[in-house]
């Protein structure tokens, strides 16, 4: 096997595309010692022996797309901000450590460091202000406001979809709270403050839901009818440690700089901040840039993103979410039984009859079923290492005392479902 060398122009998809070369290339060669696997089995991908990317070798002795269906562009989960150098490239076995006998490999790569960025950062914040008061402003169906999140309840409609993780990160993000004893929360990056008003019912605490928009606080006031403020989370208009808890889900990868918008949510907090960000590739992440598209995904997180903060003093925990196995990903997909998802449904039986009769599985699968089935999700994280994550949910602990290591009550997920408010009805004007 022979090494690959990358110019000096090479820029991040060229390094991820030889690093992905080198890969097929090991795996073509484990194939043709008849070594290859006989079953999905998860490898992992290591620069100058530091870990980078897991990906998964099936029966076919190929990238395999089951554990990735819901993110079929990232068949390889790459992220680095490398120095001109050699590199090498070293795959293992996640479960044993082992290396493969073809690794490790050289890849030398001599281009500048992998960055990517915003030219003007409030030139951006501003188009998605605009883009965020239009959608909250105007996204009316039927006279119906048409939610981010599943407000209305279960399968009740005029609301975005994706109900799957959606239950997920909010039912993590309250199990994650129930750790903490707190009277004080503040949700950034908000939305219609469905989460802030949930805190509100489960934990009797007073929140504050903050957005950069000035219709999504409307939004939520008319909800919730709770406190908002509009803010920049480059610099929220909030005092020193606040709030005793400060949440930030789904809002981070929006923001061209994420670490100065964490160092405002940690200076706003008191006991701890609770963060949801998704997993997806660099690559994606800098299309978005190059493109601009207003409110994309402005950056790509794994669950070594958030590491630096220990050195800063804080105590982080980590927690995959949003995993990738059928257990999870078929009743959810069966809750709502789109035709573009059924696909990835691996059960023939349930696929065939999704297909001819969703009206039944959508009976079959309702939330009485779908609850408990879903929890499964906090409990896979700790049993297997070979599931693709679709998010990451970090627990950033900056009074250690605060924090128990017993929670202090459960949260169901049928709870969680549960909690709905009317429909919002556009207000006529006479």
């Amino acid at each position: 096997m022979s090494n690959q060398t990358v110019s000096n122009d090479t820029n991040t998809q060229q390094l991820s595309g030889a690093i992905t070369r080198a890969t097929h290339q090991i795996i073509e060669g484990i194939a043709k010692d008849n070594s290859a696997p006989d079953r999905p089995v998860a490898l992992e991908v290591f620069l100058d022996d530091a870990f980078y990317f897991k990906f998964i070798v099936n029966d076919n002795n190929e990238p395999s797309g089951k554990t990735h269906l819901f993110f079929p562009q990232h068949y390889f989960q790459f992220h680095c901000d490398l120095p001109r150098h050699t590199l090498k490239l070293s795959i293992r076995f996640a479960d044993n450590g082992k290396k493969l006998e073809n690794s490790p490999f050289q890849i030398h790569y001599d281009g500048t460091p992998i960055t990517v960025a915003i030219e003007n950062d409030e030139e951006y914040i501003e188009e998605t202000r605009t883009w965020l008061n239009k959608r909250f402003g105007e996204g009316y169906i039927d006279g119906i406001y048409f939610a981010h999140q599943p407000i209305y309840g279960y399968r009740a409609g005029y609301c975005e979809p994706n109900l799957l993780d959606r239950y997920l990160i909010t039912f993590h993000i309250m199990n994650a709270l129930t750790h903490f004893s707190f009277n004080t929360f503040l949700d950034v990056g908000g939305a219609e403050g469905y989460k802030a008003a949930m805190v509100a019912k489960f934990f009797d605490a007073q929140v504050t839901s903050s957005d950069v928009s000035q219709q999504v606080c409307n939004r939520a006031y008319e909800l919730y009818g709770i406190e908002t403020a509009i803010g920049n989370m480059h610099s929220l208009p909030f005092e020193d440690e606040q709030f005793e808890i400060v949440l930030c889900s789904e809002s981070l990868e929006h923001v061209p700089d994420f670490k100065k918008s964490l160092t405002e949510i940690l200076r706003v907090c008191k006991q701890a901040a609770i963060i949801t960000v998704p997993h997806e590739s660099q690559e994606t992440v800098k299309n978005n840039i190059e493109s601009r598209e207003v409110h994309a995904h402005m950056q790509s997180f794994d669950v070594y993103s958030f590491e630096y903060l220990n050195k800063l003093g804080y105590e982080v925990f980590i927690q995959k979410i949003l995993l990738r196995s059928q257990k999870i990903l078929t009743p959810g997909i069966l809750m709502e039984c789109y035709p573009d998802t059924i696909g990835i449904i691996e059960n023939k039986a349930l696929k065939w009859l999704a297909k001819r009769a969703p009206w039944l599985m959508r009976l079959i699968f309702n939330k009485f079923v779908v609850a408990p089935l879903l929890e499964q999700d906090a409990i896979l994280d700790q049993k297997r290492t070979d599931l693709f994550y679709g998010g990451i949910l970090a627990i950033i602990i900056k009074d250690r005392h605060a924090f128990s290591v017993s929670p202090n009550k459960l949260i169901r997920m049928r709870e969680v479902m549960d909690f709905t408010v009317p429909f919002l009805r556009k207000k006529k004007i006479n």
